[in-house]
């Protein structure tokens, strides 16, 4: 488990764990990384290995219940070795309070897998948030607009679409817009008070 910041005390935040799951390839990784402004984003596929916990704090724009910070934990199982190891996922879906669900908008057999992932989740997740990237890439689309207008719809999930994550300018602790709106959708799901985007280092 890694820490990527020098952040405030674990009793100061209001803790908040994602499982980010979704097929290889679908850019987990990339948006983790940009989610959290960590690391190098990478343009190549590399696989992800066992479970990797990355976090990213933010300040309230006033205390709530005592605490005056708010910490995602973003848990991410690799796809090939979840599937080889059956114990990872329920490691990342144990006691989180969000289900990102990554897809690709290019990979039509991840957006199949993805519906019947949120049929079965819908029943023991409090809140589950759909990402699709790529969204850039319309001319490689595999999925039709009506197929997300009805994702979009759908009482069970929150839809949200992003570009090419390993496009994105990290500039210091400056979030893309599309970030913005995508924390935005998170914090409205569990509950969390109005925070600016501005991370704590």
């Amino acid at each position: 488990m890694t820490g990527i910041f020098e952040e405030p005390g674990y009793e100061d935040c209001i803790n908040i764990k994602v499982a980010v799951v979704g097929r290889p390839g679908a850019g987990k990784s990339n948006l983790i990384t940009t989610l959290c402004r960590a690391g190098t984003l990478s343009s190549k596929y590399i696989e992800t290995i066992g479970v990797i916990v990355q976090h990213a704090t933010f300040r309230l724009n006033e205390p709530h219940n005592g605490k005056n910070c708010v910490r995602y934990s973003f848990w991410e199982a690799g796809g090939r070795i979840a599937g080889k190891y059956s114990h990872m996922l329920p490691a990342c879906y144990d006691a989180a309070n969000l289900e990102l669900h990554v897809f690709s908008l290019t990979d039509r057999l991840g957006f199949e897998e993805l519906e019947k992932n949120i049929e079965v989740r819908s029943h023991s997740s409090p809140c589950i948030v759909a990402v699709g990237t790529r969204h850039d890439s319309v001319a490689s689309w595999s999925v039709a607009p009506p197929e997300l207008l009805s994702l979009s719809q759908s009482s069970q999930v929150t839809l949200c679409l992003v570009g090419n994550t390993a496009d994105t300018k990290l500039v210091d602790n400056e979030l893309p817009e599309f970030m913005a709106e995508l924390y935005g959708m998170i914090s409205k799901s569990v509950g969390i008070p109005q925070h600016e985007l501005v991370l704590v280092k």
